[in-house]
């Protein structure tokens, strides 16, 4: 773990916490397949809906972590592409984030998304600091929302 670089080593302390451990014990999220620094796939657990998957995956750059906010693309594992319009989750807030027409849906618009946060809305930090990604920040944190979002009344499936 030592020749690592510290991003990813940062990274890894976190995934070894009780908080993460938790998470994947109780099936809410799970690393999928290797971990390609900085590069990491994490599939989040959504709650049942008629005709849609039991959870999403989504594809983080973990670049500067934790310093760096993290942006996730969603993902389609099958084609290893970004998710398609039509696949997305869907309800008012989650669709929101999960929104495909800027930048072809390859960051979740939110703020605690590096991509939405640089090139769309660098005052999100300042006008929503209880959302948004600082240093003290870990990715628990942020999965923490995306499964609470992917399992509450507003989700209504794909």
């Amino acid at each position: 773990m030592s020749s690592m670089p510290p991003d990813e080593r940062t990274f890894r302390g976190h995934t070894i916490s009780a908080r993460f451990q938790e998470g994947v014990e109780r099936g809410r999220w799970r690393i999928v397949g290797d971990i390609a620094w900085p590069v990491v796939v994490i599939a989040v657990a959504a709650g049942p809906r008629d005709n849609a998957p039991s959870e999403y995956v989504l594809r983080f750059d973990l670049t500067g972590y934790p310093e760096m906010t993290p942006t996730a693309t969603p993902w389609n594992p099958t084609t290893g592409d970004v998710l398609e319009e039509e696949n997305r989750p869907k309800g008012q807030r989650v669709g929101h984030v999960f929104r495909s027409d800027l930048d072809g849906g390859t960051f979740l618009y939110a703020p605690y998304d590096r991509v939405a946060l640089d090139r769309y809305h660098a005052d999100w930090r300042s006008q929503y600091p209880r959302q948004a990604w600082n240093a003290a920040r870990d990715l628990t944190w942020l999965l923490g929302i995306l499964h609470e979002m992917l399992n509450n009344d507003d989700y209504t499936g794909t």
